[in-house]
């Protein structure tokens, strides 16, 4: 199921290659000829444009494949840069909550599970949900970090099986990512009142004995 759930991933990230990436690539190319034709101050500066937004899309592309921030800088700013990222992308109000959460490392995989984790579910957010706002907190709660997910969107039950795959398959990809680093995934919603994925995830010993001496 996690393997269905990444290659979902990828096709998704292919998708946005070709339609996105594929077109503006087919714009830049039908404004170069056509400055290569008939040179222009306007044209010159639409050309611009069109290769100023193809390279925003690279750059989201290749963020979404592996944020430097998580490797860099750890769990709290790469979160902090995904979410504002994403609102930037998609235009749905969004704010993280992650900064309690500085100085606590996990492992590599660890956190780009817990990265991927969220990632899945503003996804999900933009695809389903119909939200106006998100908001996605990261805090320490005693021998673990508490990762939420809200949205006020039309929700739905998570005790049914949801007949979207895409969504039903999202889902259970965060599932088995949780279980991959012994965490704990909740999830609340109802119908027209939004939803909120909750993921427990266990301080490592070395970050336990951190927080010790702090």
């Amino acid at each position: 199921r996690l393997v269905n759930s990444q290659e979902e991933e990828r096709r998704r990230i292919a998708r946005e290659i070709h339609d996105e990436v594929g077109q503006q690539m087919t714009a830049l190319r039908i404004n170069i000829e056509l400055l290569v034709a008939g040179p222009s101050p306007e044209q010159a500066t639409l050309t611009l444009k069109v290769a100023e937004t193809l390279d925003r899309s690279i750059d989201f592309l290749a963020w979404q494949l592996r944020p430097a921030a998580l490797d860099q800088l750890g769990l709290a700013s790469a979160l902090t840069s995904l979410v504002s990222q994403w609102s930037s992308r998609f235009g749905i109000a969004a704010v993280c909550r992650a900064a309690p959460i500085n100085g606590i490392r996990f492992g590599r995989e660890d956190e780009a599970n817990v990265y991927r984790l969220v990632q899945e579910a503003l996804h999900n957010v933009y695809k389903h949900a119909h939200a106006d706002r998100v908001e996605v907190r990261a805090k320490r709660r005693d021998d673990h970090v508490l990762v939420e997910v809200r949205d006020d969107g039309r929700g739905f039950l998570p005790d049914d099986p949801p007949q979207d795959t895409r969504l039903h398959l999202g889902l259970v990809g965060m599932r088995e990512r949780a279980a991959l680093i012994d965490g704990e995934l909740h999830i609340e919603s109802a119908l027209g009142r939004g939803a909120t994925v909750s993921l427990r995830v266990p301080l490592p010993p070395a970050a336990e004995s951190w927080l010790r001496k702090v």
